[in-house]
Formats: C-alpha cells, sequence, structure tokens
C-alpha cells in the first residue's frame, strides 16, 4: 500500500514539473477555478479469484474542481462514486452483485479549439484527458433467492483512466460537456483471500462553472 502512494505521489509531481516546463511554449495558464458535475453511465467488467469474468453495468457521479496551468491544459480532482450491478450463476443458483465504491480521480485534461477560422472563438473544444484515481470498496452485497449477505469496507485499490469528449463553452462562466471514459485497475482490492479488479467504459455528462 505505501508503495502504491509513493508511486502517486511521484507522478503527481511529475506531472507538475512538466506543466512548468512547458509553460512557455503552451502560453499563459488560465488562473480560474471551475467546478463540474458529472453523471455517468455505462458498462463493467469484474474479474476476481475463483470466479469468470462478470459482466455489469455502472451508474457513477463525481464533483470536481479543476484549474489551469497552462493555456490548454488543466489538472483537476474531486470525489465521486460509483455503483457496479451485474447477475452471475453458479451450479445452477443465480446470484445479484452491487459493489458500492467511492471514487477519488486525479485528471489531467487539454482543451482543444476546433474553431480554426476564429480561434478567439472558443465555443466548441475538444477534451483530451488521462489520470490516476483510487476506488474504495465501501460495499459489497449479494442476493440469492434464499440469503443475502452484506460486506462492507474492503478496502482500496488504484487505476488509470483516459477521456475523449467535447466541451461546448454556453457563456464565460458555463460550460456543457460530453464524452467517453475509460478506467482500468492496476492494483486489486484483497479480501478473505479473494483478489477483484474493474474495467469500466461509460458515457459522461458534464455541466461545468467557472468560479
Amino acid at each position: 500500500m505505501k508503495k502504491q502512494f509513493l508511486i502517486i505521489i511521484c507522478l503527481i509531481c511529475v506531472s507538475s514539473l512538466f506543466a512548468q516546463t512547458k509553460m512557455n511554449t503552451l502560453g499563459t495558464p488560465n488562473n480560474k477555478f471551475e467546478i463540474a458535475v458529472l453523471p455517468k453511465l455505462g458498462f463493467a467488467r469484474i474479474q476476481e479469484t475463483g470466479n469468470v469474468p462478470l459482466t455489469g453495468f455502472v451508474d457513477c457521479g463525481e464533483l470536481l474542481l479543476s484549474k489551469g496551468i497552462a493555456k490548454k491544459l488543466n489538472v483537476s480532482t474531486g470525489i465521486g462514486y460509483f455503483n457496479f450491478y451485474g447477475n452471475r450463476t453458479n451450479e445452477g443458483n443465480m446470484s445479484s452483485l452491487k459493489n458500492t465504491y467511492l471514487h477519488i480521480p486525479l485528471n489531467l485534461k487539454a482543451n482543444i479549439n476546433l474553431y480554426h477560422i476564429k480561434p478567439e472563438d472558443k465555443k466548441v473544444l475538444l477534451a483530451l484527458g488521462m489520470g490516476l484515481y483510487g476506488n474504495y470498496l465501501l460495499n459489497q452485497e449479494t442476493e440469492t433467492v434464499t440469503e443475502e449477505s452484506n460486506q462492507k469496507k474492503l478496502g482500496w485499490n488504484f487505476g488509470l483512466s483516459t477521456q475523449i469528449g467535447l466541451k461546448f463553452n454556453v457563456s464565460d462562466i458555463l460550460s456543457l460537456g460530453i464524452g467517453f471514459e475509460n478506467q482500468g485497475d492496476f492494483t486489486k482490492i484483497s479480501h478473505n483471500q479473494v483478489d477483484q479488479k474493474i474495467v469500466t467504459n461509460s458515457i459522461y455528462f458534464s455541466l461545468g462553472f467557472v468560479l
């Protein structure tokens, strides 16, 4: 666990240094803060010790605070959650699974103006991003015809994410967005000798306000 935190801290430091060294080539940073709400819907696949991969769907939500670190770059972090829902069959018995995760992302995103004729008219932007995240499995509910089980606080793991989408600047203080996000764990949540990783693919919508 300590090694994982050290890796994340090192990556944050490298990203900060990269942004500072590239400042002159990318231009003056936008020092304004933006707060954004992002609902997401999509599909996911869980790999778990002793079981075949389980496919299901997810619903997610995030509250992010971002700040420009260069003319076309911003860094964001915040807090969110997501629920995974899936059904599995074991020896003819059907069971349903619901996992609830706390989600903490750290993203670096580039906003590229799509207006080439009038570059000052930044109404539609191509948003490209990548980042790190931490997931904490808050609750795991398993239900069969005869019984239910509920396990809480099953631990942390970490992963990488990529995003691609469009951002629409409606006004100086309001923006809308839509895009696609992929997230994949590179460490496992381990509990009772069971290891678990998840990969998600989702559509996101964003509503942003410049502070």
